[in-house]
């Protein structure tokens, strides 16, 4: 992640929260809409940097 204010944190939270929520049988389309929903938030260079992490985590899921 690249947008530069904690975003190494905000990774692993990236990380840890979509492998639970996953796990919690939760579908990756939410997750996905999650960050569609987070651009207007958090601004949109951070929820690009967090929809290619959370696309790490799903496809690490998916084996």
């Amino acid at each position: 992640m690249t947008s530069g204010r904690g975003t190494d944190a905000a990774a692993s939270r990236i990380c840890l929260i979509g492998s639970a929520t996953l796990a919690n049988g939760d579908a990756p389309q939410e997750l996905r809409e999650l960050m569609v929903h987070s651009a207007v938030y958090c601004g949109f260079p951070a929820a690009l940097d967090a929809s290619r992490k959370l696309t790490e985590v799903l496809d690490a899921a998916n084996g």
